[in-house]
């Protein structure tokens, strides 16, 4: 079983029954790619009261990147995540530093998907 199909197939509804019975809510980061590929995997996240937050598509580099670019693969995971009728919570991408940081400042699409967990 590959790591795209362990985590949904079988970590999520494992975390999913533990958050459960302890009666915690959670964050679930998820990349577009993976909403698209399992759907009711990210259903099942949302109907069980936790929030689900964007994580890119498919773990594109940020670093280096124009503003167009970056821009580009935010909106394909936005897009991603509104097929399944999710509307993301956040935004957090691979690497650890907040996207558009190389530039000095946040591109006009990273400053709208991350404004939800500014602050």
């Amino acid at each position: 079983m590959t790591h795209q199909s362990y985590g949904p197939k079988v970590a999520v509804p494992r975390l999913l029954q533990i958050l459960q019975r302890q009666d915690i809510r959670a964050t679930f980061f998820v990349p577009g790619f993976t909403a698209g590929c399992y759907p009711d995997t990210v259903r099942r996240i949302v109907d069980a009261g936790h929030e689900v937050a964007h994580h890119g598509y498919l773990h594109e580099p940020m670093q280096g990147i124009d503003a167009g670019t970056e821009a580009r693969y935010i909106g394909r995971g936005l897009e991603a995540l509104a097929k399944v009728g999710v509307e993301p919570v956040g935004y957090r991408q691979r690497s650890h530093r907040r996207p558009g940081q190389h530039r000095g400042c946040p591109s006009e699409a990273t400053t709208r998907s991350t404004s939800a967990t500014s602050g």
